[in-house]
């Protein structure tokens, strides 16, 4: 159910107008009991709103989460990606007319563009660089030095880390979402059934209506049928 949360906010402040003001006014639970909704039923409606409401606040701080998680894969993942590319870029001179580093590390063609695929490129590059002395030696010369490699090896781990937890963030508003929303199908259905009630066993009084956020319009008059003249 794909809803704005201007929307759904006006639904559940509608909701809880509704059922306080039954609730609360003698006068109307007392006429709303010969209907079906006593005290215990209208109660009934009031929790439900409850954990509509408490669902709702937990998809927000769960939605919260997940932004923040995707600010910190962007963030983490520019740095990394400028520290690749320009020891990329190194390394391609270093290596001009060494074939087996240039297969090793990647460092023909393009980029992929996909975090996933980037991160693959990258974590390849980094670690064969550690792990073969001769090569970071040579990486030596234009000041990367083995300090240098292991903490940009470690910017990009964090990005894979980083990656990781907006996914689960991702899985756990999605579940929020699913969960606020059933809550959410229930109890509209729930509040649609006690608005017609109430529109029909207050139909005489459109004040109590009106207190209750409901505004039944007026009956269009009948039209006077012309007497034919004799």
């Amino acid at each position: 159910m794909a809803q704005t949360k201007r929307t759904l906010s006006g639904q559940m402040m509608g909701h809880r107008i509704l059922i306080d003001n039954c609730l609360g006014d003698p006068g109307i639970s007392s006429i709303l009991a010969r209907f079906g909704y006593g005290p215990e039923v209208l109660k009934s409606g009031s929790d439900k709103l409850k954990q509509l409401e408490a669902a709702q606040v937990a998809q927000d701080a769960e939605y919260g989460d997940q932004i923040a998680a995707t600010e910190a894969v962007e963030k983490a993942w520019k740095k990394a990606r400028e520290q690749y590319s320009d020891a990329l870029t190194l390394a391609r001179i270093a290596f001009k007319t060494d074939l087996d580093a240039q297969r090793a590390l990647r460092l023909t063609g393009d980029r992929k563009d996909s975090l996933s695929g980037w991160l693959e490129d990258a974590k390849v590059f980094y670690q064969q660089l550690l792990n073969n002395t001769a090569w970071a030696k040579a990486l030596e010369r234009y000041d990367y030095t083995t300090v240098r490699l292991t903490q940009e090896q470690a910017g990009v781990e964090e990005v894979s880390r980083l990656k990781s937890v907006q996914e689960k963030e991702k899985g756990e508003a999605k579940g929020a979402t699913e969960a606020r929303d059933k809550l959410l199908d229930e109890t509209n259905a729930w509040f649609s059934d006690l608005k017609e009630v109430v529109k029909v066993a207050l139909r005489t009084d459109p004040q109590k209506l009106e207190r209750l956020g409901l505004v039944v319009l007026n009956q269009p008059r009948a039209k006077k049928k012309k007497v034919a003249a004799k």
